[in-house]
């Protein structure tokens, strides 16, 4: 079967290419003589009214040749009166650069048909509802847990997904955000249309090479499961036996699946005694290194909780405080052992309060302040059961060689936390043609900026040469992607015809690109390039492509 992908592989993508030069050149009005797929002697042969098509013996490329009469072999004089304006070098610079960029336009612009086939199957997805609202972000004291966002700037959002794309595609700007809101009046609720103005912040995120900006502004869509933090040893939630990291199902038999609901139940609550069910990890006491995401088996509980009672004097202090609960997302539930962290003193457990004695409000802001600090020292600060503690620590730097053999250096915080999440529920796809169309543009331009970046890093020389791939390897991953269903073997084939594309438009003369530079010679010089150069150069052109090919078998022989 691996002969039967490699085979797909390349002739589909032989058969693009080709085909954009066929089209192009016979919407322009040049005669085409032999459409063939593959090179060698042909093992297959139709004859059309005027263009012979066949299939060579050698499936690793073809051609297709025009009509031309300045080459020495064709003499303008034996041309039909009717073909001499049909001939390639009877057309215009610009006809010519057209056919010449066919071919490669074609290869790239094949992964947007590849992958708008394998989006259209996009199901349920997440509807534009606020789950979380992350402290300290700029939407939080904007927006609020359960708004369903249905605008930005204008313009309407029917997913979760659309909602994240119009916010990364503007770092540092300023988004008017519509949305309805579900407010309680008099026990009563009713929809309430709101809009909010929020600046999304600017991250620089890594994607197969490139550095772009994206826009943030601190909403997910998920809603935190009601998973709780204790405050202290002196608290009232602590001292009725609950504990950092338990899971609330129930207050006072209602359930509570998410934290907005456990926050409900108790908001009001006057130091009325309520039971609460909980579950908690089976493994007590939280050993170093032991990550709470891997923890399945849970055991269940019951305690008997009274937030202390009301301060008339601060009306503004909910019941979830006066109980000594909030979320998990400042409490570390795993130290590797060894790391800065750990030699600072961190534990799991501990909760994190200030970064370099300024105070710490979300998670990921603490985080990504650490990371971009590098390597200087930052003093951290946490409490430990109540009690406050210090420590100093520098950010680990981690280097590697990543996949493409480039050297990558970043600065990471290994320490973790834990919030888990309730699923968000499901809604259908509102428009699968649009979200089909947009996703297949965005990978597709994404796969561009990774071969392009990698083609420019072998130039520079820091891709290493071992990273060019032949045949053989093409050959290895056909049959694999093949093997893993359609969607990864047309991804597969995306990759390799943004290759191809980009590969052509070298300026190597027997590649398109070098027919490009030929034809911007003549247009500068008013004249075609001399027959005797272009041979020159042509023979010179096959002598780099051969030695690229033997590199690239040599690495898929020494990869086996």
């Amino acid at each position: 079967m691996d002969l039967v992908f490699f085979v797909l592989l390349v002739g589909a993508l032989v058969l693009v290419h080709e085909l954009g030069h066929f089209v192009a050149a016979r919407a322009l009005g040049v005669k085409v003589l032999t459409f063939s797929l593959g090179f060698g002697p042909p093992i297959l042969r139709l004859r059309g009214r005027e263009t012979t098509f066949q299939i060579g013996l050698l499936p690793f490329g073809g051609f297709v040749r025009l009509l031309q009469q300045s080459d020495g072999r064709d003499r303008a004089e034996a041309l039909a009166p009717e073909d001499r304006g049909r001939t390639y070098e009877a057309q215009s610079v610009l006809r010519r650069a057209v056919i010449a960029l066919a071919g490669p336009t074609m290869n790239v612009l094949l992964p947007v048909f590849l992958f708008f086939g394998t989006s259209l199957d996009a199901g349920k997805q997440v509807p534009p509802v606020v789950g979380v609202v992350v402290a300290g972000s700029p939407a939080s004291g904007l927006l609020q847990v359960g708004d369903r966002i249905v605008a930005i700037d204008g313009r309407e959002v029917r997913t979760f997904g659309e909602v994240q794309a119009r916010i990364a595609e503007s770092p540092d700007k300023r988004l008017a955000i519509e949305a309805i809101r579900v407010v309680e009046e008099s026990g009563q609720s009713r929809e309430q249309r709101i809009a909010v103005h929020v600046v999304a912040r600017a991250a620089h995120v890594t994607q197969l090479g490139v550095v772009t900006s994206v826009g943030r502004i601190g909403i997910g869509p998920s809603p935190l499961a009601a998973a709780i933090g204790i405050a202290g040893p002196g608290s009232p939630a602590f001292r009725a036996g609950l504990r950092t990291f338990d899971v609330v199902t129930h207050v006072g038999g209602a359930a509570t699946p998410k934290f907005v609901d456990l926050e409900r139940r108790l908001r009001d609550n006057r130091g009325t005694a309520v039971p609460v069910n909980y579950l908690r990890p089976t493994t007590i006491g939280f050993p170093e290194g032991t990550a709470l995401l891997d923890l399945a088996v849970y055991e269940a509980g019951v305690a008997l909780l009274a937030p202390e009672t009301q301060d008339p004097q601060r009306l503004d202090v909910d019941g979830m405080q006066r109980a000594g609960i909030e979320s998990t997302d400042l409490y570390v539930s795993s130290v590797p052992e060894g790391s800065s962290e750990w030699q600072a003193g961190l534990r799991a457990g501990d909760r994190v309060q200030t970064l370099d004695g300024q105070p710490v409000r979300a998670w990921a802001a603490f985080v990504e302040d650490l990371v971009a600090g590098g390597d200087r020292t930052r003093e951290i600060g946490w409490t430990r059961e109540g009690k406050p503690m210090t420590g100093l620590l520098r950010v680990r730097k981690e280097e590697w060689i990543d996949a493409t053999g480039e050297h990558v250096e970043r600065y990471a915080f290994r320490s973790t936390h834990w919030v888990p999440t309730v699923p968000a529920p499901m809604i259908d796809e509102p428009a699968p043609l649009r979200r089909a169309a947009s996703l297949a543009i965005g990978e597709t331009v994404r796969v561009v900026k990774f071969v392009g970046t990698s083609a420019l890093h072998l130039v520079q020389g820091k891709l290493d040469v071992r990273a060019i791939a032949g045949p053989l390897s093409i050959y290895d991953v056909a049959g694999r992607a093949g093997a893993r269903g359609t969607r990864e073997f047309l991804w597969v084939m995306a990759v390799i015809s943004v290759n191809l594309g980009l590969l052509n438009l070298l300026p190597i003369p027997t590649l398109d690109g070098g027919q490009l530079l030929y034809l911007g010679v003549e247009r500068l010089m008013g004249r075609p390039v001399p027959l005797r150069v272009r041979e020159v150069l042509s023979f010179l052109g096959l002598v780099l492509l051969l030695a690229i090919m033997v590199i690239a078998v040599r690495n898929d022989l020494l990869a086996r």
